[in-house]
């Protein structure tokens, strides 16, 4: 079943991002303080930044925005810190993780030479008698480059283990349910919060509305299952939504709220149905059994 999975262009991929943390150890001497001044039972002291916050910021920008980007487009995995790739976002993902690594080792090269600029900036921020131990606490320009990283690789599953397979097949049948709930919990969610808006006589702003087509389009971007109802039901909404402009659903238009709060609805009641998710799971499978 895990080969079959794979040999339809579904990938496996592991994002890694290693940082230089920008931190030193505090040590009592750092403070003026000795070992005796401070009981261990006590007291334990922290860390000390080497990094003003604006640039440690910078330097985890990628790869926080390459993670929110993977939780959009991807799925979650039974294996930790692997993310399952469904074959149509194959290229968009591994195009738009490229464009991530190059931004980010713009930025490492930038930092690193900068790096004794910014260690004096720091070391300007500290009073005088705390300039030695800080200076000491900084590594080597060589060392800090060493500790950047950014890499993803891609894995698919050739073979499935030969022991219990039975036990294997039923691990990756429930996977797959979960997956559908997940997308399911998240159009449906969005979908009762746009509708608790109509209801309450408010308009729909166009920050909702943007969300709402964010939502909807994930989903059908990770729809891995064809989950044909709820599909069907996303479908109707996005062409409502393309149908009529951004200003259509305020409070003072009464029709197009109705129109969507109807189609918001359908898309509520099928992602609510949980029965016919293993029926759904089956049709999945077999198709894959049976593709070429």
């Amino acid at each position: 079943m895990l080969k079959e999975l794979f040999s339809s262009g579904n990938i496996l991929i592991d994002l890694s991002v290693s940082r230089w943390d920008g931190q030193g150890k505090l040590e009592p001497a750092s403070i003026g303080l000795t070992e005796l001044e401070l009981p261990p039972e006590l007291i334990k002291l922290g860390w000390r930044g080497l990094l003003p916050k604006d640039e440690r910021a910078r330097l985890m920008s990628m790869r926080s925005q390459a993670r929110a980007f993977l939780d959009v487009y991807a799925l979650p995995f039974p294996i930790s810190g692997v993310r399952f790739i469904p074959a149509g976002n194959v290229k968009m993902i591994m195009d738009k993780l490229q464009q991530f690594k190059e931004e980010d080792e713009t930025l490492v090269a930038s930092f690193l030479g900068r790096y004794e600029e910014i260690r004096l900036r720091v070391l300007a921020e500290y009073p005088p008698a705390f300039h030695a131990a800080i200076t000491e606490a900084y590594p080597t320009l060589d060392y800090v480059r060493s500790r950047f990283d950014f890499r993803f690789r891609v894995f698919i599953v050739d073979e499935a283990p030969q022991s219990n397979g039975e036990s294997l097949s039923k691990d990756t049948d429930d996977w797959l349910g979960d997956v559908i709930e997940l997308l399911r919990g998240e159009v449906g969610d969005i979908a009762e919060r746009v509708i608790k808006t109509i209801d309450k006589g408010q308009s729909v702003s166009k920050l909702q509305i943007a969300a709402l087509r964010r939502v909807l389009g994930q989903f059908l971007a990770r729809n891995l299952c064809k989950d044909a109802e709820v599909s069907a039901a996303v479908t109707r909404v996005t062409a409502l939504l393309d149908q009529y402009d951004g200003e259509a659903f305020l409070a003072k238009n009464p029709t197009p709220r109705a129109d969507l709060r109807g189609v918001l609805s359908a898309v509520c009641t099928a992602a609510a149905v949980r029965a016919d998710v293993p029926g759904i799971v089956a049709a999945y499978t077999r198709r894959l059994m049976l593709e070429p």
